[in-house]
């Protein structure tokens, strides 16, 4: 009860009689409270859904592909080539000793296969891609290839871990198996932490000098072709990159 001389303020109540405003602020914001933890929830629930849904179709390739992929002769990786599944599939990417273990896609554009997977599905985690502009895929003096830091470790997560010396140390070689079977060996000469305004994404590909120059400076040698990795590195805001740089040796 208030005190004599006190006024104390009431507002109509839905349901009949009045209610006190402090209480009716006080169920208003938990109300607004609940609505948002739902929210937050069913968009974690959805983020997770669509990266177990990507993680399953890429287990699956892998269980079925990768084996063919990783070293068998090319006539029986020609019996199975995955340019039948998708005819932008370019190619096989391995890191031994890691997660990264996926089909290579190059598309007519940067932006369809930042959301669409291997097999044409729509997933947060979208699919390793090579840069449109890289004509010759593999074969040109400068390839490079895009992966999602995707939040359950898939893709190129695990990336970053080159940041790490001893990572770096144990994993210097790339391999990358072409449709034809051939198989070409990369090895890492440059980690860079950087942004989307790094020179590595305004080269022109197709002027070689300009290529050189650029690798030169992080330690290639002249002549030899280049491999490029790409994701988002796990510090830095949403335009932080992760670079791995590897020389063709083979």
């Amino acid at each position: 009860m208030a005190a004599r001389g006190e006024m104390v303020n009431f507002t109509p109540s839905p349901w009949g009689g009045r209610i006190r405003l402090p209480r009716l602020f006080f169920t208003v914001t938990l109300g607004l409270c609940l609505a948002a933890a739902v929210t937050a929830g069913w968009n974690i629930f959805a983020i997770q859904t669509g990266y177990s849904v990507s993680r399953a179709e890429y287990e699956a390739l892998q269980a079925k592909y990768a084996p063919i992929a990783e070293g068998a002769p090319a006539e029986t990786a020609a019996d199975l080539a995955l340019t039948n599944v998708n005819p932008d599939y370019i190619g096989w990417l391995c890191i031994k000793d890691s997660s990264m273990d996926y089909p290579v896609v190059q598309g007519q554009d940067n932006e369809k296969y930042l959301s669409v997977t291997f097999m044409g599905e729509n997933g947060r985690a979208g699919a390793i891609f090579m840069d449109y502009r890289c004509e010759g895929g593999f074969d040109s003096p400068y390839a490079v290839v895009y992966g999602h830091n995707a939040g359950d470790g898939t893709m190129f997560a695990e990336l970053n871990r080159y940041a790490e010396p001893a990572w770096r140390e144990e994993h210097p070689d790339i391999t990358v198996t072409v449709p034809s079977g051939a198989e070409l060996s990369y090895r890492v000469f440059s980690v860079q932490d950087t942004d989307v305004g790094d020179a590595a994404y305004q080269l022109d590909f197709a002027d070689r000098p300009a290529v050189e120059e650029h690798f030169a400076r992080l330690g290639a040698q002249r002549g030899t072709k280049i491999l490029t990795l790409s994701t988002c590195a796990d510090s830095g805001g949403k335009n932080a990159r992760l670079l791995v740089h590897a020389a063709r040796v083979d």
